[in-house]
């Protein structure tokens, strides 16, 4: 079976970089670097009937990555990275991209959990990432879902050639058939505008409604994101579309967005934006529109201080990021953030 096949030669390669990189006596070890992002943050949000305030942890998270060079051609590398909660008790180990692999002048080979690509081309756009405003409240689907941390992966990332790029990654069954994935993209930058094209096609039970029923078909979903820098403006959008939203034959769902950023001093600087969605063309009134602003000052290299907003409007069949249909809104009135060395 192709598919046994392949398992089998992915679980031996994964294997030999366990190997490798365990075997730390026999390799010279460089460039251990401990890193983590914090973000806290007051929030305030409202339904128009209720509201509440609260004290939220978004994606902070604590890091380490390290490299063994292997020889003048190839290094292996590796990373753990776990998500903290400091708004609740308890904490999450190896939560977020967690690999081994290789790199040299081929590009870089990982495997364990990672950001599918598909996820990736949203979150090299997106101004409100992790913050309110973040476009994954409106794009992509609900079922087994779209922008995706993967377990049980391969992915290779190309090296940059004349400005371009591209990355691909297989997540491999688990257990079950149906449960693989495939996601691939495409980068291009010239001068200050950088672009984005990304797919992704999900198993029929990466959609399923639980682990014994396959969707009807296999959702896929393509992407396109580009980012223009000027001296004091930047600007940023996406366009997405959803075949076969949750398994469901002929089902379609279309997302956009479209934001700016303007800089007022070295450390002020004003962002805004729109997100807007059709929402499944198998419900009627399932759409919705977001609006979000921001005031950012940066107090250091690694602190962050933001005032930030955002407004939701929902179709009468939807619930974007709301408590309950209609007009959802919330406020961010203090957040600081400590990164060192940290990805989004």
């Amino acid at each position: 079976h192709s598919k046994g096949s392949l398992m089998r030669i992915l679980i031996l390669a994964a294997l030999l970089a366990s190997l490798l990189v365990s075997s730390s006596e026999a390799v010279e070890i460089s460039n251990v670097t401990i890193y983590g992002k914090i973000i806290m943050s007051a929030d305030y949000a409202d339904n128009g009937d209720d509201g509440y305030l609260g004290i939220t942890s978004s994606n902070s998270r604590l890091g380490f990555r390290g490299q063994f060079i292997l020889n003048e051609d190839y290094t292996a590398i590796w990373q753990i990275e776990s998500r903290v909660r400091f708004d609740l008790s308890g904490d999450d180990f190896a939560t977020r991209n967690t690999f081994v692999g290789f790199t040299g002048d081929f590009g870089s080979i990982k495997f364990g959990r990672h950001d599918s690509p598909y996820k990736m081309s949203n979150n090299k756009t997106d101004a409100f990432l992790n913050r309110f405003g973040d476009s994954r409240n409106l794009i992509g689907s609900f079922g087994g879902g779209f922008d995706l941390r993967t377990d049980r992966m391969v992915m290779y990332e190309s090296p940059s050639v004349y400005k371009a790029g591209y990355k691909i990654l297989y997540k491999t069954e688990s257990g079950q058939e149906g449960t693989d994935l495939l996601s691939a993209s495409a980068e291009y930058e010239t001068g200050g505008l950088r672009v984005w094209a990304a797919g992704e096609i999900h198993g029929k039970m990466m959609t399923a409604v639980n682990d014994s029923t396959p969707s009807e078909e296999n959702e896929f979903g393509l992407r396109a994101a580009a980012a223009w820098g000027l001296e004091s403006w930047s600007f940023f959008s996406m366009l997405e579309g959803i075949g076969n939203f949750e398994g469901l034959s002929g089902v379609t769902k279309y997302s956009w967005v479209i934001g700016g950023r303007y800089y007022l001093r070295d450390t002020w600087n004003f962002r805004a934006k729109y997100v807007g969605t059709t929402g499944r063309s198998n419900v009627d009134h399932s759409g919705g529109n977001m609006f979000a602003a921001s005031i950012d000052h940066a107090l250091s290299e690694s602190a962050l201080f933001f005032l930030a907003g955002a407004l939701t409007l929902n179709q009468e069949n939807a619930r974007y990021n709301a408590v309950n249909s209609g007009l959802f809104w919330t406020f961010l009135p203090v957040c600081l953030l400590y990164t060192s060395d940290a990805a989004d």
